[in-house]
């Protein structure tokens, strides 16, 4: 009598082993849907964001989205004490000075910068050497040739000044100098260092500027982060794309953007932050 309920157990066991081998083979598809999503299309999105943090990062090891693409550059007009100019002139100059910074040049210029010493000779300053107001100007700029400013040549110099009075611009200077001979543009530093700054007006000469789209962008910290745009420059209805840390001619001029740099605030829309660059007519 006890054969047949060992048969009816026998029985029970082997159906509930099939009923787990069913659950344990339909789990496994659910386990390989799973897996396939981990390292499916999505997996793949991630990835690709990656890469643009990749990208970013190759940017910091020495490309033109860092301060390291900006190379040796520097515009800085300063009286005869050394106090940076923060007022805009403009007057008919003399050069009485050409030489290079090894010595005798404020310790914030680099000993490979030029120094040019103008003179106005109808001006008279407390501050003037004989004779009247004299500048220095201090100039750092790729591939400047060293006989572009004649010493006893003439210039006509304009200087376009101005400290940033946003509340957390820090006073930061802004100064474009432009020298000009017969009418002709010779030598242009724009060192737009406040908060907006914008190209200069260099409608004179027949030259026009524009932002264009960003080249890239560093990893933002925080709130902020850096773009760095291209500059657009029209010269007599010839336009040439300058990037960051990238010289190129149009017409008679060579020109050399050191930065064109947009905070980018992920709260606000974007500012501009710094706007260097310079230009100068070839021998």
């Amino acid at each position: 009598m006890r054969l047949p309920w060992l048969g009816v157990l026998l029985w029970l066991l082997t159906a509930c082993d099939a009923k787990d081998s069913r659950s344990s083979a339909t789990g496994g598809s659910g386990g390989e849907v799973a897996q396939s999503g981990r390292s499916g299309t999505a997996g793949e999105a991630s990835t690709s964001s990656g890469t643009g943090g990749g990208r970013s990062d190759a940017g910091l090891s020495g490309d033109p989205c860092t301060e390291t693409g900006i190379g040796p550059f520097l515009g800085l007009f300063s009286d005869e004490a050394g106090k940076p100019v923060d007022r805009s002139f403009a007057a008919r100059v003399n050069v009485i000075r050409v030489d290079d910074c090894s010595s005798g040049c404020p310790s914030s210029v680099r000993v490979d910068a030029r120094r040019i010493v103008f003179e106005d000779p109808t001006q008279d300053a407390v501050d003037a050497g004989p004779g009247g107001q004299r500048w220095s100007f201090y100039v750092l700029l790729e591939g400047l040739p060293r006989d572009l400013i004649e010493v006893g040549a003439a210039y006509d110099l304009t200087l376009s000044a101005m400290r940033d009075a946003i509340p957390f611009g820090g006073g930061a200077l802004s100064q474009t100098v432009v020298l000009a001979r017969e009418g002709s543009l010779v030598l242009a530093l724009i060192t737009e260092t406040a908060r907006f700054p914008r190209p200069p007006d260099l409608s004179a000469f027949g030259l026009s500027f524009s932002k264009q789209a960003s080249t890239c962008e560093s990893p933002s910290f925080g709130l902020h982060g850096i773009r760095h745009l291209s500059l657009a420059v029209s010269l007599d209805g010839e336009r040439v794309l300058v990037k960051r840390g990238e010289s190129t001619e149009l017409g008679p001029l060579t020109i050399h953007v050191a930065a064109n740099d947009s905070a980018v605030n992920q709260r606000f829309s974007d500012a501009p932050e710094k706007l260097w660059f310079g230009m100068y007519r070839r021998p």
